[in-house]
Formats: structure tokens, C-alpha cells, sequence
């Protein structure tokens, strides 16, 4: 079975797909759209904060479907 990533692209979709607990396990989920928000912003000063976000949406992902 393949997972979708499609309910972790904004936290808004989270409770659309019916994930309720989701923020049980993740108190402060990252989501694409929150990335993308602060590239248009500029709040990234180095790389490495960028590359901890994406990590932390796999992570957050992993952590509820494990």
C-alpha cells in the first residue's frame, strides 16, 4: 500500500481527510504550504532551516503512520 501525502500538503487538509488525531501526535505539524509561505517571505536565512522544515513534515508523517 502506498501512503498519501496529499492530507499533509497544508495542516488545513489534515482534518478534511478526517486525521483528527494527527495533532495528538504532532503538537506543531509542519506542512508544505508553511514552507512555501516562508520562501515568498524570505525568513529562510540559510539552507539548513529550510532543509529542517522538509524534514520535519517527513518526520511528522513517519511518526503518525508508524
Amino acid at each position: 500500500m502506498q501512503p498519501n501525502i496529499d492530507p499533509f500538503l497544508t495542516t488545513e487538509d489534515i482534518v478534511k481527510y478526517g486525521i483528527y488525531d494527527f495533532f495528538y501526535i504532532n503538537k506543531n505539524p509542519a506542512s508544505f504550504a508553511k514552507i512555501e509561505k516562508k520562501l515568498k517571505e524570505s525568513k529562510y536565512d540559510q539552507l539548513f532551516e529550510f532543509t529542517e522544515d522538509v524534514k520535519q513534515i517527513f518526520l511528522a508523517v513517519s511518526d503518525y503512520a508508524f
